[in-house]
């Protein structure tokens, strides 16, 4: 739910949600701060029904649920999918690299290292910027590779049909360009420093509650979604990394 000027709060169900909402209203005038409920939204995670079809009752006033709403960068859906943020992503830094593109990544006179630096410091941060708490399917990692690939084909000056005659792998194109790695390793390498910061944390910490906690509900006929932690104890196992070792 987020409140205010990029301030979120979570609730675990619909009672505590009107409680956490009207105690921050109230906590914030104790502050001498007004929380324009005019301009706040929730969302709910999950397909649970809930009970607040018209919006949340919060000081005479009805906070709107809404399907998805941007905080701090990132778009939050209500089905916990991530495929809204890898769009909005590649839009900006689609942005950011036609702006840059006649002045930096076609300029002739630059060599490919200065490029591949502005594009990893600018464009690449922009399309990974939130990637740390993914939970990516193989379709959105695909899109973002097509992405960074007709990237690298721009600044190397190679068009797709000069690729295809030519027989040139898209690994040699990365490897000339000064990325061997593919954008699946950096997507796997980004969120690898902050699950052993929150196995660290207390257990009251409610970083580590939400990264360990368990939701109490049958697991569907199709299997559960795969949730961050799955995605990162698969990458672990991936990289021959105990799981046990890093709770520890």
């Amino acid at each position: 739910m987020e409140f205010a000027d990029d301030a979120a709060l979570y609730a675990t169900s619909d009672e505590n949600f009107v409680s956490v909402a009207r105690s921050f209203v109230e906590i914030a005038g104790y502050w001498g701060l007004t929380v324009s409920l005019m301009k706040t939204t929730g969302v709910k995670i999950g397909d649970t029904p809930s009970s607040f079809v018209n919006g949340v009752p919060v000081a005479d006033q009805s906070v709107e649920i809404v399907k998805e709403f941007p905080y701090l960068g990132s778009v939050i859906t209500d089905d916990g999918e991530v495929t809204s943020d890898v769009r909005t992503r590649i839009t900006k830094a689609a942005s950011m690299f036609g702006c840059l593109k006649d002045s930096v990544f076609v300029n002739p006179h630059l060599s490919v290292t200065v490029k591949k630096a502005v594009y990893k410091a600018v464009v690449l941060a922009t399309l990974l910027y939130g990637s740390e708490c993914w939970a990516v399917k193989a379709t959105a990692v695909h899109h973002l590779e097509t992405f960074h690939h007709h990237c690298v084909r721009c600044i190397m000056g190679v068009t797709c049909h000069q690729q295809w005659c030519e027989c040139i792998t898209t690994e040699q194109l990365l490897s000339e360009f000064g990325m061997a790695e593919s954008l699946k390793c950096l997507l796997m390498e980004r969120p690898m420093k902050w699950p052993g910061h929150v196995c660290r944390m207390d257990d009251s910490h409610h970083p580590k509650q939400l990264l360990f906690g368990e939701l109490v509900k049958p697991q569907p006929f199709h299997g559960p979604k795969q949730r961050w932690r799955d995605v990162i104890a698969a990458d672990l196992k991936t990289l021959d990394v105990p799981l046990r070792m890093c709770m520890t």
